[in-house]
C-alpha cells in the first residue's frame, strides 16, 4: 500500500482524495483511525513534556460566525494549495503547506485548525491550543465546507481530464 505523507497529517486530504478516487475507502478507515489515534496521542505526549496533566478536557470555547468562517477559507486554502502542488508533475506539497499553515495560522482568526483529527485531539489539552468539546463540531464542520468548496472548485477549474 502506497502511504501519502498527506494522508497521514491531514484527515480532510484523504477524504477528499477518496472523492477524487485517488484512494480507496479501505484506505479512507484505515488513515482517519490512525490520524485521530496518533494526534491524540501527540496531544498526550505534549501534555507530558510540558508538565501538564496526560489528559485534561479543554475548557476553551472558540466560538463564532468569524472564527468559523475563517476556518473553512484556512481549510480551503490548504487544500487547494495541495491540489494545485501536484499539478503538472510536479511535486511540491509538502514545501508548499509548510509555507502555507504557517501564514494561514496568522492571516486567519481561527489558527487554522484546518484538519478534523487535530480538532478532535485538541479537546484533550487545557493548554491554549486546546478546543472545548462544544465547539469541535463547528470547527470540523467549517473544515468540511472548506473541503468541499476545494474539491468543486478544482474539478471545474483545474482538473485536467
Amino acid at each position: 500500500m502506497l502511504i501519502f505523507l498527506e494522508h497521514i497529517l491531514i484527515l480532510i486530504v484523504s477524504i477528499l482524495f477518496c472523492l477524487q478516487k485517488e484512494l480507496s475507502k479501505k484506505d479512507l478507515c484505515l488513515f482517519i483511525s490512525i490520524q485521530i489515534t496518533a494526534a491524540i496521542l501527540g496531544t498526550i505526549f505534549a501534555n507530558y513534556i510540558f508538565g501538564l496533566s496526560i489528559v485534561e478536557i479543554s475548557s476553551n470555547i472558540r466560538s463564532g460566525t468569524n472564527i468559523y468562517i475563517s476556518e473553512v477559507f484556512a481549510s480551503f486554502g490548504l487544500l487547494m494549495v495541495i491540489l494545485l502542488s501536484k499539478v503538472g508533475g510536479k511535486n511540491i506539497v509538502a514545501f508548499n503547506v509548510g509555507i502555507y499553515i504557517t501564514a494561514a495560522i496568522i492571516f486567519t482568526s481561527s489558527a487554522s485548525f484546518a484538519n478534523p483529527a487535530v480538532s478532535i485531539a485538541r479537546i484533550f489539552t487545557e493548554s491554549f491550543a486546546g478546543i472545548n468539546p462544544s465547539t469541535v463540531i463547528f470547527f470540523i464542520g467549517s473544515q468540511v465546507i472548506g473541503m468541499f468548496g476545494a474539491y468543486f472548485l478544482y474539478n471545474r477549474l483545474f482538473k485536467t481530464k
